[in-house]
């Protein structure tokens, strides 16, 4: 996990409303490329408030797409919470949905509440 990057031409912070990730970076065969990585935002669409997506910037030989990804166009609350101050210290990740959608006049919501941990964090 970073405190900040540029990705794909965007800036973005790791706080309550933004996860970016440093992710070894994969070769054609799915194998670690050595020194390489790739970086990941899950945050929200500043242009429209109910959209979350993901970013992708991947190093050059990498597999993984260049790719911005709707993830959902419903949400209403999307919380991060890490276990460290310094969010680059963190070990575990704790995210919090709350999506909403109204279906032939039914108001539909969803919630759920989960942690990431991840396991090589210094």
């Amino acid at each position: 996990m970073v405190a900040s990057r540029t990705v794909n031409g965007t800036a973005y912070v790791s706080g309550a409303d933004a996860l970016i990730l440093q992710l070894p970076s994969l070769d054609a065969s799915y194998n670690v490329i050595d020194g390489s990585f790739d970086y990941m935002v899950f945050a929200r669409d500043g242009a429209a408030s109910t959209t979350i997506f993901s970013d992708t910037e991947p190093a050059v030989g990498s597999i993984r797409p260049a790719a911005k990804r709707s993830m959902t166009t419903y949400n209403q609350t999307m919380i991060f919470r890490y276990n460290a101050s310094d969010v680059t210290k963190a070990n575990r990740v704790s995210v919090y949905l709350v999506n909403s959608q109204t279906v032939k006049g039914t108001v539909f919501t969803t919630k759920a509440w989960t942690s990431l941990f991840l396991r090589n964090v210094p």
